[in-house]
């Protein structure tokens, strides 16, 4: 008798061409074909969400919020199409040395299928998602594998720790090297935003010399983070504060995002605050689907995964800084004017301290831009900063502040093109993230970047003649919320720039980015 023989009488191992039933290039096979799973399922689940988008469309709605239909589909098809792939071809190589090996495919493909669910069941951070998920498919897939191999093994039960092990260190590789595959807000830099600074552990302003001191106050806008990184980029300038307010995003969630690209470009001494998620009165919110864009950080990556970032209630903050500043303070506005309001309620006497206040907003002489994310609204004349939140806007606007308006008038004429950014490529870390943010995940051909242009505006005041006018908001509903009308005949509330020198705030912008 063969040695095969000896042993298949000896234990209940088949007669198969080794000792234990299989050849002894079974496991070199075996890890070439799981690998060759994960390429070919990727190829094959592209075609498939590349054909349902020409059907049903770029975009796709659940529970009201529109999502990317290719970039929602992806957990739903690739882990499905991998998992029977993979139970697949590693049935066709063990049917030809072991028999009665049919329900290999269905338990491989459950196990896939159970840890998915738990993956979309599950919150918290990507961590807990992947790790669980990644921990339970090699659970059920060795389980369930080891119930039709335990007879045919020595020590099967070493199959379960296998398929655990190797399947714990994908989920190390997957989590440190790659982005979510179904993007949340929890897995951008944190699942629970805290608040745990109070006001007397605020860091006290500084006054470096010939310095402009700079509140940002912004809504959580893809523009209004190239404008903060084009201010991080001026060595003329001190932010002394970053404060998110009601808007594009919601506050809590996206500040954490903030206190990333910080600590990204290792500035760690800049105080956060995050306002109230609702408009001071009345208002037209953004739409969800762009709130999630703007919580998700536009699906961007970022590092720091594990860190939590504490900040301020945004007012209080904005009224302790100013008020412990050795200077006045210039504040700097891309969004709605909540948290402003709010810091005016709570000390109006700030105003005498704030130098200046520079904000993106209205429409003067041109149409609004409502229509551009709600094709049917029939508001023809407003700006969403000012729409989201009127009356916070009215209230700045009769409260005696130096204001500094950088309208659509003004943004429209400033547009962009690849060609005009490509240069700044060239630039460091801070400038290949703007062109990443503004183009390779926006990508026009022309663009207007309302807050980068306000921005600019304001460091280099000479590139626009700033005409005075009194403007007043519209804050009763209807077709003209939000409108930002000229007041004739009236002493002026506001500084407007109408006509800037576009070849002006470009060439400020190569030389900041491009140097």
């Amino acid at each position: 008798n063969s040695i095969g023989e000896n042993v298949s009488h000896s234990t209940s191992y088949p007669h198969l061409g080794t000792p234990h039933g299989f050849p002894k290039n079974l496991y070199p096979i075996w890890m070439v074909l799981s690998f060759l799973c994960i390429p070919i399922a990727l190829f094959l689940d592209f075609i498939v969400r590349s054909i349902i988008t020409q059907v049903i469309g770029d975009f796709i709605y659940v529970n009201g919020v529109r999502h990317f239909t290719e970039d929602y589909l992806f957990t739903y098809t690739f882990i499905p199409m991998v998992a029977l792939l993979t139970g697949a071809l590693q049935h066709a190589l063990l049917r030809r040395y072991s028999p009665r090996m049919g329900w290999w495919v269905l338990t491989t493909t459950g196990g896939w299928l159970l840890g998915m669910l738990l993956f979309l069941i599950t919150g918290g951070n990507r961590f807990l998602n992947l790790g669980l998920m990644f921990l339970v498919i090699g659970l059920a897939i060795g389980i369930a594998q080891w119930l039709l191999l335990r007879r045919r093994l020595p020590q099967p039960g070493w199959w379960i720790v296998a398929n655990a092990v190797g399947w714990g260190l994908l989920a190390l590789i997957t989590i440190d090297s790659a982005p979510p595959v179904t993007p949340t807000v929890a897995d951008t830099c944190t699942s629970t935003p805290i608040a745990t600074s109070t006001l007397a552990e605020t860091v006290m302003p500084t006054s470096p010399s010939n310095k402009m001191l700079l509140l940002y106050d912004d809504d959580g806008s893809r523009d209004g983070m190239a404008a903060l990184l084009y201010l991080l980029s001026d060595p003329d300038i001190s932010i002394q504060a970053i404060t998110i307010s009601y808007g594009e995003a919601h506050p809590k969630l996206y500040i954490q995002h903030m206190g990333c690209v910080l600590d990204t470009f290792g500035i760690r001494d800049i105080p956060l605050g995050a306002g109230q998620d609702m408009p001071l009165a009345g208002g037209t919110p953004f739409p969800d689907w762009l709130r999630q864009l703007s919580d998700n950080f536009w699906d961007y990556p970022l590092p720091n995964a594990d860190k939590t970032y504490p900040f301020q209630n945004a007012p209080n903050l904005m009224v302790s800084i100013i008020n412990q500043a050795p200077e006045p303070v210039t504040l700097f506005v891309s969004g709605p004017f909540t948290n402003l309001a709010q810091a005016l309620q709570l000390d109006p006497a700030i105003k005498d301290d704030i130098s200046a206040v520079y904000f993106m907003g209205g429409a003067v002489h041109v149409p609004g831009n409502i229509t551009g994310l709600i094709r049917d609204s029939n508001n023809r004349v407003a700006d969403w900063n000012m729409i989201a939140d009127p009356q916070a806007a009215k209230e700045v606007f009769e409260s005696g502040l130096e204001l500094y308006m950088v309208p659509l008038d003004a943004t429209n004429k400033v547009l962009f093109s690849q060609e005009d950014i490509l240069p700044w490529r060239q630039g460091d870390e801070k400038a290949n993230m703007v062109v990443d943010l503004m183009f390779n995940t926006w990508g026009p051909e022309l663009a207007e970047i309302f807050d980068l242009t306000a921005a600019v505006l304001m460091v280099q005041s000479e590139s626009c003649v700033f005409q005075p006018l009194h403007l007043d908001v519209v804050t009763d509903d209807g077709p003209t919320l939000g409108q930002t009308i000229v007041v004739p005949n009236t002493e002026p509330n506001i500084h407007v720039c109408l006509e800037p020198n576009v070849d002006h705030v470009k060439q400020n912008l190569y030389e900041t980015f491009s140097p």
